[in-house]
């Protein structure tokens, strides 16, 4: 029994093996640091930039991201203490902030963007519910930053709590 196991034919699978198994603890282990070079890699002709980035994933793939900080051309987004359920299908932030920065004229734009058709625009089926708990939106624009909450219980409805409140909901077209 002892020679059976002892030939070089079972050395070439158990190194494999343990290769493979370095490399999946070592990609959970630099999961952000993994995480922000792609997203830099990937978002560097739109100039997006990702200054701090801290999440964990569990073992039924939900993800909590406890601080995210993107930057792009004219705009900055932080959110702090996010949810996201797979088995709910749900989305929930407790803080988001967003921040306008006016770009002077002479500033180059990094890409041009196409004007949208909302006529031939249709929200997905499946669009997870989402709660944000403070939103609050900063702008040289005006003078004082919006504060409110927003929420989709169903994917075509949406909730918006503050000052102001309103309710929208998208119709599909027949």
């Amino acid at each position: 029994m002892g020679k059976l196991f002892s030939k070089k034919r079972y050395l070439l699978p158990i190194v494999c093996l343990t290769f493979l198994l370095i490399s999946l603890i070592t990609a959970y282990v630099f999961r952000n640091s993994l995480t922000v070079f792609f997203i830099e890699r990937y978002a560097n002709e739109q100039s997006i930039k990702v200054n701090c980035l801290a999440f964990d994933i569990s073992s039924r793939l939900n993800v909590h991201i406890e601080q995210a900080c993107i930057h792009m051309p004219g705009l900055t987004v932080d959110i702090h203490n996010a949810h996201f359920s797979r088995q709910q299908n749900s989305v929930f932030i407790d803080s988001l902030s967003v921040e306008h920065i006016k770009q002077n004229s002479a500033d180059e734009s990094p890409a041009f963007v196409s004007p949208l058709d909302l006529n031939q625009w249709q929200l997905p089926a499946n669009l997870p519910r989402l709660q944000i708990d403070n939103v609050t939106f900063k702008s040289e624009l005006i003078n004082h930053p919006i504060n409110f909450s927003l929420g989709a219980t169903h994917s075509a409805f949406f909730d918006i709590n503050g000052r102001c409140t309103g309710d929208t909901c998208a119709e599909q077209k027949e």
